[in-house]
């Protein structure tokens, strides 16, 4: 989970490659992301997933581990925040020899605890060690509630039913909707100034925004773009809940007028990008 003003990094991480799965959500800032979570939000991490949840451990004896265990299977999982009713998919390079695979898809409770089991695929052994052992690749649909975090689940299972090695992630479908002010301490400035421009995150939901905004002049009612040039280095940021933002604006070209700056901003984990407003003017 990123912290407010932290540098969210576009990137997926898999235990073996970074190509996107099957029927997973794009690889955007909102998307649910390829990779394993150890920990969930809100728990120190040194707290495990499966010590929180009940679930055996990740125990490196089919899944690559960071170079723990025997593990050969590279995977990837979903991870993240996602829209609700969206596809979410777990992936294995190869299908372990003689040995069931279980995935379960479970709703959480506040606590973090498995409170339903939403869907639940058992993939049995190959009929012989012969057999192909091709990629195995499943794919569940999430539900339309919102407000929720899921959690994926795979096991290998062996004989007797005992589980060998488990891979663990959770996936929150947030509240749908995107809540955001921009403003400053002033609405009158001069073009001398510099502005502090502030945006906060009003909403349910972690919203997400980059360096890069534009300026529009008000003339005979309409607002139109003023010919700016300007350079912006590509760095996304995430905020959560009642977090602000803050850059500054230079204001050194514009000449006495009305103006409204604007910036465009996302709702994570939903189809919502709008852009946000402030007016105001320059008095010399």
């Amino acid at each position: 989970m990123l912290r407010t003003g932290t540098i969210l990094l576009f990137m997926l991480v898999t235990a073996c490659n970074s190509n996107p799965i099957p029927g997973s959500p794009d690889a955007t800032v909102s998307s649910a992301k390829l990779t394993p979570a150890p920990s969930l939000p809100g728990n120190p991490p040194t707290q495990s997933l499966d010590m929180l949840i009940g679930y055996g451990p990740q125990t490196g004896a089919w899944f690559l581990s960071g170079g723990q265990g025997q593990g050969r299977i590279g995977f990837g999982i979903a991870a993240g925040k996602s829209k609700p009713g969206s596809e979410i998919s777990v992936r294995l390079d190869a299908r372990p020899l003689n040995r069931d695979v279980r995935v379960r898809l479970s709703k959480l409770d506040e606590q973090r605890k498995p409170v339903s089991v939403i869907e639940e695929r058992l993939i049995r052994r190959p009929d012989s060690d012969s057999s192909p052992r091709p990629e195995l690749v499943v794919t569940m649909r999430l539900p339309e509630d919102t407000a929720i975090t899921y959690l994926m689940s795979v096991e290998i299972i062996g004989d007797e039913d005992n589980v060998e090695d488990t891979l663990l992630s959770t996936v929150e479908v947030p509240v749908q909707e995107l809540v955001a002010k921009l403003y400053a301490d002033k609405n009158q400035f001069r073009s001398d100034e510099t502005m502090v421009l502030k945006l906060t995150n009003e909403g349910r939901t972690d919203i997400s925004l980059g360096m890069e905004y534009w300026i529009e002049t008000e003339r005979n009612g309409a607002w139109e773009k003023v010919p700016l040039t300007l350079a912006f280095i590509a760095i996304g940021y995430i905020h959560p809940p009642g977090s602000t933002f803050q850059q500054s604006v230079p204001l050194s070209k514009l000449k006495k007028g009305r103006y409204r700056i604007v910036k465009e901003v996302h709702a994570d984990g939903t189809s919502l990008r709008n852009p946000v407003s402030f007016e105001f003017d320059i008095v010399d």
